[in-house]
Protein backbone atom coordinates (compact mmCIF):
# COMPACT_ATOMS: atom_id res chain seq x y z
CA UNK A 1 0.00 0.00 0.00
CA UNK A 2 1.32 3.91 -0.84
CA UNK A 3 0.27 6.50 1.75
CA UNK A 4 0.64 9.93 1.58
CA UNK A 5 1.13 11.91 4.60
CA UNK A 6 0.36 15.76 4.46
CA UNK A 7 1.08 17.39 7.20
CA UNK A 8 1.93 21.20 8.52
CA UNK A 9 4.02 19.55 11.71
CA UNK A 10 7.16 18.32 10.62
CA UNK A 11 7.90 16.30 13.79
CA UNK A 12 4.35 14.61 14.00
CA UNK A 13 4.55 14.10 10.25
CA UNK A 14 8.01 12.04 10.50
CA UNK A 15 6.98 10.49 13.89
CA UNK A 16 3.59 8.98 11.23
CA UNK A 17 5.72 8.10 8.50
CA UNK A 18 7.94 6.00 10.62
CA UNK A 19 5.45 4.60 12.39
CA UNK A 20 3.44 3.60 9.22
CA UNK A 21 5.97 2.54 7.11
CA UNK A 22 6.75 -0.35 9.92
CA UNK A 23 3.57 -2.01 8.76
CA UNK A 24 5.43 -2.33 5.84
CA UNK A 25 3.49 0.45 3.72
CA UNK A 26 5.65 2.78 1.40
CA UNK A 27 5.08 6.19 2.94
CA UNK A 28 5.74 9.70 1.63
CA UNK A 29 5.23 12.91 3.92
CA UNK A 30 4.44 16.51 2.50
CA UNK A 31 3.95 19.68 4.64
CA UNK A 32 1.38 21.59 2.69
CA UNK A 33 -1.46 21.84 0.39
CA UNK A 34 0.64 22.85 -2.78
CA UNK A 35 3.43 19.81 -2.18
CA UNK A 36 0.47 17.09 -1.68
CA UNK A 37 -0.99 18.50 -5.33
CA UNK A 38 1.96 18.03 -6.93
CA UNK A 39 2.60 14.56 -5.77
CA UNK A 40 -1.11 13.08 -6.22
CA UNK A 41 -0.39 14.47 -9.90
CA UNK A 42 3.06 12.10 -10.48
CA UNK A 43 1.63 9.02 -7.96
CA UNK A 44 -1.40 7.10 -7.36
CA UNK A 45 -1.74 6.43 -3.24
CA UNK A 46 -4.19 3.92 -1.57
CA UNK A 47 -4.57 6.69 1.66
CA UNK A 48 -4.07 10.36 2.21
CA UNK A 49 -3.48 10.46 5.75
CA UNK A 50 -4.70 14.70 6.24
CA UNK A 51 -4.08 17.71 8.90
CA UNK A 52 -6.69 19.66 9.25
CA UNK A 53 -4.31 22.60 9.81
CA UNK A 54 -1.97 23.29 6.60
CA UNK A 55 0.19 26.56 6.23
CA UNK A 56 -1.26 27.16 2.74
CA UNK A 57 -5.04 25.83 3.26
CA UNK A 58 -6.66 23.01 5.50
CA UNK A 59 -6.88 19.11 4.75
CA UNK A 60 -10.67 20.06 3.68
CA UNK A 61 -9.46 22.70 0.98
CA UNK A 62 -7.10 19.66 0.04
CA UNK A 63 -9.53 17.39 -0.53
CA UNK A 64 -12.00 19.46 -2.92
CA UNK A 65 -8.91 20.47 -4.99
CA UNK A 66 -8.09 16.56 -5.56
CA UNK A 67 -11.47 15.52 -6.06
CA UNK A 68 -9.78 11.93 -4.00
CA UNK A 69 -10.93 8.89 -6.88
CA UNK A 70 -13.26 6.53 -5.03
CA UNK A 71 -10.70 3.71 -4.72
CA UNK A 72 -8.42 5.91 -3.00
CA UNK A 73 -9.10 6.48 0.93
CA UNK A 74 -8.33 9.94 3.00
CA UNK A 75 -7.68 8.98 7.01
CA UNK A 76 -8.23 12.58 8.28
CA UNK A 77 -6.41 14.48 11.45
CA UNK A 78 -7.70 16.50 13.59
CA UNK A 79 -6.69 18.51 16.80
CA UNK A 80 -10.04 19.38 18.40
CA UNK A 81 -13.03 18.26 18.81
CA UNK A 82 -15.31 20.37 16.20
CA UNK A 83 -18.23 18.30 15.14
CA UNK A 84 -18.73 20.91 12.04
CA UNK A 85 -15.40 20.26 10.63
CA UNK A 86 -16.00 16.36 10.62
CA UNK A 87 -19.73 16.50 9.40
CA UNK A 88 -17.68 18.79 6.58
CA UNK A 89 -15.45 15.85 6.02
CA UNK A 90 -17.69 13.24 5.81
CA UNK A 91 -19.04 14.62 3.40
CA UNK A 92 -16.12 15.29 1.26
CA UNK A 93 -15.71 11.29 1.70
CA UNK A 94 -13.23 11.02 4.71
CA UNK A 95 -13.24 7.53 5.47
CA UNK A 96 -12.01 7.70 9.56
CA UNK A 97 -10.88 10.28 11.79
CA UNK A 98 -8.33 10.18 14.46
CA UNK A 99 -7.00 12.95 16.87
CA UNK A 100 -3.36 14.10 17.08
CA UNK A 101 -1.05 12.94 18.37
CA UNK A 102 -3.32 11.07 20.90
CA UNK A 103 -4.00 8.58 18.39
CA UNK A 104 -1.32 8.28 16.39
CA UNK A 105 -0.72 4.91 17.49
CA UNK A 106 -4.82 4.12 16.66
CA UNK A 107 -3.82 5.36 13.45
CA UNK A 108 -1.27 2.48 12.69
CA UNK A 109 -3.36 0.16 14.18
CA UNK A 110 -6.28 0.71 11.28
CA UNK A 111 -3.79 1.13 8.88
CA UNK A 112 -1.63 -2.26 9.40
CA UNK A 113 -5.69 -3.80 9.93
CA UNK A 114 -6.01 -2.76 6.23
CA UNK A 115 -3.02 -3.80 4.81
CA UNK A 116 -3.70 -7.34 5.82
CA UNK A 117 -7.60 -7.66 5.26
CA UNK A 118 -5.84 -6.28 1.26
CA UNK A 119 -3.35 -8.85 1.53
CA UNK A 120 -6.08 -11.76 2.51
CA UNK A 121 -7.88 -10.75 -0.76
CA UNK A 122 -5.43 -10.73 -3.00
CA UNK A 123 -4.67 -14.27 -1.68
CA UNK A 124 -8.03 -15.40 -1.98
CA UNK A 125 -8.76 -13.63 -5.56
CA UNK A 126 -5.45 -15.82 -6.59
CA UNK A 127 -6.51 -18.98 -5.24
CA UNK A 128 -9.93 -18.57 -7.03
CA UNK A 129 -8.22 -17.76 -10.41
CA UNK A 130 -6.49 -21.14 -10.33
Amino acid sequence: MQILVVDGHPEIAQMLVKKISQTGCLVEMVGSCRAAISKLALNRYDWLVLDYVLPDGSGLDLIRIIQMPSSGKILFAYEADKPEVKQTAVELGVNTFFKKPDEALKLVDFISQQRETAGKRERLAGELSK
